[in-house]
């Protein structure tokens, strides 16, 4: 398992963290979102070394998200 800091634009509330939050567990097998902060726009998460950056940024923007950077 890898440790990332996704961050995220367009944030606005707690739903915006709950949405990301289901999003991500319920699409990819695999994965583990440890923290969603509104206040700092970040995601982190752990995932299995098979699940793509790209597969993540994906589901964000899917909600009408923007991946702005990743740690």
């Amino acid at each position: 398992m890898t440790r990332k800091k996704f961050k995220i634009e367009g944030m606005s509330c707690g739903n915006c963290v709950k949405h990301i939050k289901d999003a991500l567990t319920e699409d990819i097998q695999g994965i583990k979102v440890i923290e969603v902060n509104l206040e700092n726009k970040y995601a982190t998460i752990e995932v299995d070394d098979s699940i793509s950056d790209e597969q993540i940024k994906a589901v964000i923007a899917d909600l009408g998200y923007t991946v702005t950077s990743i740690e």
